[in-house]
Protein backbone atom coordinates (compact mmCIF):
# COMPACT_ATOMS: atom_id res chain seq x y z
CA UNK A 1 0.00 0.00 0.00
CA UNK A 2 1.35 3.57 -0.75
CA UNK A 3 2.92 5.59 1.77
CA UNK A 4 1.46 8.73 0.61
CA UNK A 5 -2.34 7.54 1.11
CA UNK A 6 -3.28 9.18 4.38
CA UNK A 7 -4.94 6.54 5.87
CA UNK A 8 -1.60 4.55 5.53
CA UNK A 9 0.94 7.14 6.55
CA UNK A 10 -1.87 7.69 10.07
CA UNK A 11 -1.75 4.28 10.31
CA UNK A 12 2.21 3.97 10.39
CA UNK A 13 2.41 6.72 12.42
CA UNK A 14 0.20 4.83 15.04
CA UNK A 15 2.22 2.05 14.70
CA UNK A 16 5.47 4.26 15.53
CA UNK A 17 3.77 5.74 18.75
CA UNK A 18 2.58 2.63 19.89
CA UNK A 19 5.63 0.92 19.61
CA UNK A 20 7.30 3.56 22.27
CA UNK A 21 5.51 2.00 24.66
CA UNK A 22 6.74 -1.72 24.21
CA UNK A 23 9.31 -3.32 25.53
CA UNK A 24 13.21 -2.39 24.17
CA UNK A 25 13.04 -6.36 22.76
CA UNK A 26 10.35 -5.56 20.79
CA UNK A 27 11.36 -4.40 17.13
CA UNK A 28 8.84 -2.92 14.96
CA UNK A 29 9.75 -2.49 10.97
CA UNK A 30 7.39 -0.84 8.59
CA UNK A 31 7.82 -1.50 5.16
CA UNK A 32 5.44 -0.11 1.84
CA UNK A 33 5.97 -1.97 -1.24
CA UNK A 34 4.11 -1.20 -4.27
CA UNK A 35 0.32 -2.67 -4.40
CA UNK A 36 0.89 -2.86 -8.13
CA UNK A 37 3.17 -5.84 -7.38
CA UNK A 38 2.08 -8.48 -5.52
CA UNK A 39 4.37 -10.99 -6.57
CA UNK A 40 6.78 -8.43 -4.54
CA UNK A 41 4.64 -8.18 -1.76
CA UNK A 42 4.13 -12.26 -1.68
CA UNK A 43 7.77 -13.06 -1.55
CA UNK A 44 8.41 -10.24 1.20
CA UNK A 45 5.52 -12.07 3.10
CA UNK A 46 7.50 -15.68 2.53
CA UNK A 47 10.31 -14.79 2.68
CA UNK A 48 11.07 -11.36 4.86
CA UNK A 49 14.77 -9.87 5.33
CA UNK A 50 14.83 -9.87 8.94
CA UNK A 51 13.61 -12.33 11.54
CA UNK A 52 9.83 -11.97 12.92
CA UNK A 53 7.29 -13.60 15.10
CA UNK A 54 4.44 -12.00 13.65
CA UNK A 55 3.37 -8.77 11.44
CA UNK A 56 0.87 -6.88 10.47
CA UNK A 57 -0.64 -6.43 6.87
CA UNK A 58 -2.81 -4.16 4.41
CA UNK A 59 -2.46 -6.02 1.02
CA UNK A 60 -4.40 -6.44 -2.19
CA UNK A 61 -6.48 -9.67 -2.04
CA UNK A 62 -4.13 -11.37 -5.01
CA UNK A 63 -3.93 -15.49 -5.51
CA UNK A 64 -0.08 -14.93 -4.57
CA UNK A 65 -0.40 -13.00 -1.61
CA UNK A 66 -3.63 -15.42 -0.19
CA UNK A 67 -1.08 -18.50 -0.99
CA UNK A 68 1.94 -16.45 1.08
CA UNK A 69 -0.12 -15.75 3.95
CA UNK A 70 -1.97 -19.00 4.35
CA UNK A 71 1.53 -20.79 4.56
CA UNK A 72 3.17 -18.35 6.77
CA UNK A 73 -0.03 -18.91 8.73
CA UNK A 74 0.39 -22.46 8.62
CA UNK A 75 4.32 -22.59 10.23
CA UNK A 76 2.60 -20.39 13.09
CA UNK A 77 3.29 -16.90 12.51
CA UNK A 78 0.96 -14.56 13.54
CA UNK A 79 -0.51 -12.47 11.03
CA UNK A 80 -2.85 -9.65 11.45
CA UNK A 81 -4.78 -8.45 8.53
CA UNK A 82 -5.92 -4.87 8.38
CA UNK A 83 -8.28 -3.09 5.69
CA UNK A 84 -8.67 -6.00 3.91
CA UNK A 85 -9.67 -9.85 5.01
CA UNK A 86 -6.99 -11.88 2.88
CA UNK A 87 -7.52 -15.15 4.62
CA UNK A 88 -9.85 -16.24 7.01
CA UNK A 89 -6.82 -18.30 9.01
CA UNK A 90 -5.57 -14.74 10.05
CA UNK A 91 -6.68 -12.78 12.70
CA UNK A 92 -8.38 -9.43 10.92
CA UNK A 93 -9.03 -5.90 12.51
CA UNK A 94 -11.10 -3.61 10.60
CA UNK A 95 -14.43 -2.22 9.08
CA UNK A 96 -16.99 -4.84 8.73
CA UNK A 97 -17.41 -3.96 5.03
CA UNK A 98 -20.46 -5.86 4.41
CA UNK A 99 -22.34 -4.38 7.15
CA UNK A 100 -20.57 -0.95 6.50
CA UNK A 101 -22.17 -1.46 2.93
CA UNK A 102 -25.54 -2.26 3.67
CA UNK A 103 -25.71 0.89 6.82
CA UNK A 104 -24.48 3.21 3.80
CA UNK A 105 -27.54 1.98 1.27
CA UNK A 106 -29.83 2.67 4.20
CA UNK A 107 -28.79 6.05 4.73
CA UNK A 108 -28.75 6.96 1.33
CA UNK A 109 -32.25 5.73 0.23
CA UNK A 110 -33.27 7.64 3.16
CA UNK A 111 -31.77 10.89 1.71
CA UNK A 112 -33.12 10.05 -1.01
CA UNK A 113 -36.41 11.71 -2.56
CA UNK A 114 -37.23 9.80 -5.70
CA UNK A 115 -35.93 6.39 -7.40
CA UNK A 116 -33.08 6.28 -10.31
CA UNK A 117 -29.62 5.20 -9.94
CA UNK A 118 -26.62 5.82 -7.82
CA UNK A 119 -23.27 6.24 -8.95
CA UNK A 120 -20.47 4.77 -6.62
CA UNK A 121 -17.22 5.68 -7.01
CA UNK A 122 -14.39 4.24 -5.42
CA UNK A 123 -10.00 5.05 -5.44
CA UNK A 124 -9.47 1.40 -5.97
CA UNK A 125 -10.50 -2.50 -6.24
CA UNK A 126 -6.95 -3.74 -4.14
CA UNK A 127 -8.88 -3.64 -1.14
CA UNK A 128 -11.68 -4.13 0.82
CA UNK A 129 -12.01 -0.97 2.05
CA UNK A 130 -12.38 0.95 -1.39
CA UNK A 131 -14.62 -0.83 -3.46
CA UNK A 132 -16.98 -4.09 -2.54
Amino acid sequence: MRPDSSVFSQLARAFQRISASLDRAVQLNITFLEESDPTAIARRIANPPTPRAGFVVAAPDTDAIRHALREVVAKGLSVVQVVSRIVDEADFVGTENHAAGRTAGLMLSRMCRSSGSVLALCHSGSSEVHCP
